[in-house]
């Protein structure tokens, strides 16, 4: 029976147009088993609104954003959502049945403002390495748990490995429209183009709410880059770790002290490669890898400018 036990939820999409990737994405959102749902494409940046007819079949509601960046997107999904809990997915993911009854559930423990669900990675053109497995396949992230700010070590927890993925997971609308949309400066397609969940979920525990995972709320991440794309994608994400961590430093300064420490961790844990296993990503080299961290400041400053911009118009 299909599930009518929640409140509304409000489904977004992010893409840059219509694709098969696109399309196999929807294709699974409609399967879903809840009808209290709408679906919302946010399609940034399409020119060629012909391409967008093969979304016609699809029960949608189509936005189209001129701005470009995966932060912009879904902050206008989010200001047009209708439902109380509004639930983000990749274009390039495919949802479970259940998955969307399964992102809500948490959410009756009305402390709850964000919500997590687990990825099942789908590599087609690249051999990952064991550490990026671990990544999305950890006990942590097969699990449930809740981390609730009174937990003196949910700081570093919040950035530990299985904690949540920007293409799975769902926040109260109510929360995003009253505390803290996301951050426009940040995500694919924007000056820091990566870590725009992390921010989220220090925004959550910091302002005194509790986030869920919930294992059960799958999707299957289709990656589909070659080894060069994947260098790209792995350079782009050291840069954006740099930028995030000055973006945290300046914004917020009574969380200077737990950074300074969780910064600290991972230099060590980066010197002591040398007697480990290995580096976390072999399609980089150290030099490659240090390169990309000094891309993180000239970033970061294009990001306070791109903020500025934006805060003038």
């Amino acid at each position: 029976m299909p599930c009518t036990s929640h409140l509304p939820a409000s489904v977004v999409v992010s893409t840059l147009g219509s694709s098969p990737s696109l399309i196999r994405c929807l294709e699974s959102l409609q399967r879903q088993k809840c009808e209290a749902t709408e679906i919302l494409v946010v399609v940034s940046h399409e020119d060629d609104v012909e391409s967008l007819r093969s979304l016609e079949p699809f029960s949608i509601r189509l936005l189209c954003e001129k701005r470009p960046g995966l932060g912009v997107a879904r902050n206008r999904g989010i200001r047009h959502a209708r439902g109380d809990f509004v639930v983000f997915i990749d274009d390039d993911a495919r949802a479970d049945p259940d998955w969307l009854h399964e992102m809500i559930s948490p959410f009756s423990d009305t402390r709850v403002a964000c919500v997590t669900g687990s990825v099942i990675p789908c590599w087609a053109n690249y051999e990952p390495s064991e550490a990026e497995k671990s990544y999305y396949l950890n006990d942590r992230a097969r699990s449930s748990w809740v981390l609730d700010p009174s937990d003196a070590q949910w700081f570093s927890k919040a950035f530990g490995k299985g904690v949540g993925y920007g293409c799975n997971l769902a926040f109260r609308k109510n929360f995003l429209l009253n505390y803290k949309l996301f951050p426009e400066e940040m995500g694919a397609g924007s000056a820091i183009g990566g870590t725009e969940e992390f921010y989220m979920f220090v925004q959550v525990l910091k302002l005194g709410f509790r986030i869920a995972h919930n294992p059960n709320a799958r999707v299957t991440h289709f990656f589909e880059k070659d080894r060069q794309s994947q260098k790209l994608h792995l350079r782009a994400l050291y840069t954006a770790s740099v930028a995030f961590t000055l973006k945290l430093m300046l914004e917020e300064p009574g969380l200077r002290w737990s950074l300074l420490k969780q910064v600290a961790r991972a230099v060590r844990r980066r010197l002591s490669d040398k007697d480990g296993p290995g580096p976390e990503h072999p399609l980089l080299s150290p030099l490659e890898r240090f390169a990309a961290y000094l891309q993180g400041f000239p970033t970061f400053i294009r990001s306070r400018r791109h903020r500025s911009k934006e805060q003038a118009l």
